[in-house]
């Protein structure tokens, strides 16, 4: 009895710890739906913002038929040299607030409200006004997330 008498305490104050779902805020009025419903596979378009990090490559055929970079998502024309994977978050092209980037070959360029598709289609028509045979590429490098719930730290 002397040692039950901790392990009946102990039991009680787990219990009474523990919190039902219907007292949880953010679990509260859910509709009674299946998981296929909920979470469903169909992920809208992105729409390009002002903050926002982009990774921009012009590749195009030189003359004597050899592709070349000729702008590559740290900024630099004609560069030749290779960073880390990091180098194009560090030195992507930056929306600026007006929604606008520069690029060195184009000058600004008014990407804020398209998607990446748009994007990279607008950027070669741009592109194709300067280089012949040419290829751009856009990718998103920069990208937001919400906690629910509780954590330790941001």
């Amino acid at each position: 009895m002397k040692h039950l008498t901790p392990i009946i305490i102990l039991a009680s104050i787990l219990m009474a710890s523990c919190t039902s779902q219907k007292k949880l805020a953010y679990l509260n009025n859910l509709p009674e739906t299946s998981g296929e419903e909920t979470f469903t596979m169909e992920i809208p378009d992105y729409k390009i913002q002002s903050r926002d990090i982009l990774y921009i490559t012009i590749k195009a055929m030189t003359p004597d038929g050899r592709i070349t970079d000729f702008l590559t998502s740290v900024g630099s024309y004609m560069s030749g040299t290779s960073l880390g994977d990091e180098s194009g978050y560090l030195y992507g092209y930056n929306v600026n607030p007006e929604g606008n980037i520069i690029i060195p070959v184009v000058g600004p360029v008014k990407v804020s409200g398209l998607t990446l598709e748009e994007t990279k289609k607008f950027l070669q028509t741009k592109v194709d006004k300067v280089f012949n045979n040419s290829t751009v590429e856009c990718k998103l490098l920069s990208f937001k997330f919400t906690v629910l719930g509780e954590v330790k730290e941001p």
